[in-house]
């Protein structure tokens, strides 16, 4: 049996809100019909979007909506990066690793991005810095 950590979000737009997970993101859709969509992150991070009901729409949080995990190298991280500038998403709060007094590197790579209505997704990856 599969496992997942589910977040989810409802969208005026849901069609948007797909796209801009797939196209700058690199979810994968696990189920789509029309107002409800489930996208799946890395290996057990998924998303579930739906359409939001005509006039009960909750305005984006000053902080982030959801947060999903990678254990990826810092070139990986990267990528994600430049994939969803690439794509036109707004990714603010990047916050790279870097060596703790000078001997151990912390390991920490976040970066968190701004989907089309204004909700706010981060990312957390416990990294190495090459390869």
């Amino acid at each position: 049996m599969k496992y997942f950590r589910d977040v989810s979000c409802a969208y005026r737009d849901l069609d948007a809100g797909r796209r801009f997970f797939t196209e700058a993101l690199g979810f994968v859709e696990r189920s789509v019909q029309p107002d409800r969509v489930e996208l799946v992150f890395e290996t057990s991070d998924r998303l579930i979007a739906t359409r939001a009901e005509p006039g009960r729409v909750e305005p984006p949080s000053e902080h982030y909506q959801g947060r999903f995990l990678m254990g990826a190298n810092s070139d990986a991280m990267d990528r994600l990066v430049d994939r969803a500038r690439a794509a036109g998403a707004e990714v603010v709060d990047v916050e790279v690793g870097g060596y703790d007094d000078g001997d151990e590197f912390n390991g920490v790579y976040t970066f968190t991005v701004v989907d089309p209505e204004g909700h706010r997704w981060r990312f957390d990856g416990g990294v190495a810095l090459s390869g």
